[in-house]
C-alpha cells in the first residue's frame, strides 16, 4: 500500500484528507481512526478522528475530517499515524509528520 507520509495544515483550520488504498483494497467494513501525538511513542492523542469510508468502500478511499478546534494547537511538527482497528485486523495504515503551522489569517 502507498500513502502520503507528511502532512501540513494552518492552526485553526478545518481539513479533509483522503486516504487512497493503493492497490486498491475494498475497506467498506473498516473501522478507522487518524491519531496525533506529540512525538513516536508519546502516549497522549492531541487529535484523535474516527474514519468514514468514502463512496461504497470497494474504491478503497476513507475520509478524515478534522475541525478547525482539533487543528487549533501550538504550532510545531507532530507525528500522525491512520491504523485500522478491526478487531484481529488491526493495523498501522500510514505514519509520519503532522506540521502545524502559524495562520495569521484566523
Amino acid at each position: 500500500m502507498s500513502y502520503p507520509t507528511d502532512l501540513r495544515c494552518n492552526r485553526g483550520e478545518d481539513l479533509v484528507y483522503t486516504l487512497a488504498m493503493s492497490p486498491v483494497v475494498d475497506v467498506s467494513s473498516w473501522t478507522t481512526t487518524f491519531v496525533v501525538k506529540a512525538g513516536d511513542g508519546d502516549g497522549d492523542a492531541l487529535i484523535t478522528v474516527a474514519g468514514v469510508v468514502a463512496g461504497d468502500g470497494s474504491a478503497g478511499q476513507v475520509t478524515f475530517t478534522l475541525a478547525a478546534a482539533a487543528t487549533n494547537i501550538t504550532p510545531g511538527v507532530y507525528s500522525y499515524s491512520i491504523a485500522r482497528t478491526n478487531a484481529g485486523s488491526k493495523a498501522v495504515l500510514a505514519k509520519g509528520k503532522f506540521t502545524v503551522e502559524q495562520n495569521d489569517a484566523l
